[in-house]
């Protein structure tokens, strides 16, 4: 039986408060965060979450990942500050799941406002 939006926005609320990190992933992460890119400069962004509205949150800043390896994300994750991974999905740059184009040595990927977004149902 799914939540009320009300009771979604407070386990949202405790779970996404303060800085969170954001990953960049080539396959579904899972429970646990597989399939995160590695090398090149690549390195998880920090971010905040805004208030929780109808069960959702989004990031509130656009975040770059600078020098990326040569790659093709297309899922992202989120980590707690201690490094405990919170929650991931399918990166959804235009509000559509689709695939994304590759992502070549040295280039910057721009994930913008409200892409990364967390629904609880």
């Amino acid at each position: 039986m799914p939540s009320s939006l009300h009771a979604a926005d407070v386990a949202l609320r405790a779970v996404f408060a303060g800085v969170q990190h954001v990953s960049l992933h080539t396959a579904d992460p899972g429970r646990v965060g597989h399939g995160e890119i590695v090398g090149g400069a690549y390195r998880r962004q920090a971010t905040i979450f805004g208030a929780p509205q109808n069960g959702a949150v989004k990031n509130t800043a656009t975040l770059y990942f600078e020098n990326m390896p040569e790659s093709k994300p297309t899922h992202f994750g989120v980590w707690s500050g201690g490094g405990h991974f919170l929650w991931g999905g399918v990166l959804r740059p235009d509000g559509e799941a689709r695939t994304l184009t590759p992502v070549h040595a040295g280039n910057t990927v721009m994930v913008r406002v409200g892409v990364i977004q967390i629904v609880m149902e």
